[in-house]
């Protein structure tokens, strides 16, 4: 049997510089004062690493992707991702994605989605707005 989860999400596109720690630093604490607290992240799926509230030194090197950028720093290139969920992804879902690119520059994308049973159940919705 399919369990079917609906669910509510927001995506952004900006332009704004997302290779920034600060940035990142910001997002994560916002994330970490709501309630869509995510329990693993990482580059890409499978999510492997534990995300711990206290530390996200973690989840900011892997937005960062330096190894990669230094590398491709020569020409003029540099993207990250991150990837954030709870173990239950009605719980909460995230994907920010950023690039930086010499030609055909890209928007740098966010997205949250979480179960909209979860916000029911918890009246999560004032919340959801905020974050």
């Amino acid at each position: 049997m399919i369990e079917i989860t609906e669910i509510v999400g927001i995506s952004l596109s900006s332009a704004k510089d997302f290779q920034d720690k600060k940035v990142v630093s910001s997002i994560l604490g916002l994330i970490n004062n709501s309630p869509f607290i995510p329990e693993f992240y990482g580059l890409c799926e499978p999510l492997k690493f534990k995300y711990k509230i206290n530390d996200t030194s973690g989840p900011i090197s892997v937005w960062m992707h330096e190894e990669v950028n230094k590398k491709l720093s020569r020409y003029d290139q540099a993207f990250g991702s991150l990837m954030m969920m709870a173990k239950k992804e009605e719980k909460g879902f995230y994907n920010f994605v950023w690039q930086k690119l010499k030609v055909n520059p890209k928007f740098n994308y966010a997205h949250f989605s979480v179960g909209i049973d979860y916000l029911n159940r918890n009246n999560y919705y004032d919340e959801f707005i905020d974050l």
